[in-house]
């Protein structure tokens, strides 16, 4: 007998990935911190874990589109399980407070564009005069 997708998926995310990874709240908030950064100058806001396990929806969603396999629609389930656990994860850690998290808080992280877009008033980097 065949086993499901949606029992696959779950026994790899709640198993081999999560060993491997760490909880994908954690992990994809990794994700969507450098996806963030890299794409700064395009954002209006930061990304969250939710919108990279989103994104990461749609990815097998148009692999599957282009060729079908079972093993896109095993990660389809497995990265909508993962996007559940994630808004599950978020609200048990946004209620509960402990002393540790009052006394020490975790950094804050600035995103800031990797790449400074050039200034139309400022010359080229090497088209300047050249001392000798």
């Amino acid at each position: 007998m065949r086993t499901p997708v949606t029992e696959e998926a779950t026994r790899l995310v709640h198993g081999d990935r999560n060993a491997s990874y760490g909880h994908p709240l954690d992990d994809m908030s990794r994700t969507a911190g450098m996806v963030s950064s890299a794409l700064a100058h395009k954002l209006t806001e930061p990304l969250t874990a939710e919108d990279v396990a989103c994104i990461m929806c749609l990815v097998k969603i148009s692999r599957q589109m282009n060729l079908p396999k079972r093993d896109n629609l095993t990660d389809l389930a497995g990265y909508a399980e993962c996007w559940d656990w994630i808004v599950s994860e978020r609200a048990t850690r946004n209620t509960t407070l402990s002393v540790s998290s009052i006394l020490a808080p975790g950094p804050v992280v600035k995103i800031e564009p990797v790449i400074k877009p050039l200034d139309p008033d400022e010359d080229a980097p090497g088209s300047g005069p050249q001392s000798e």
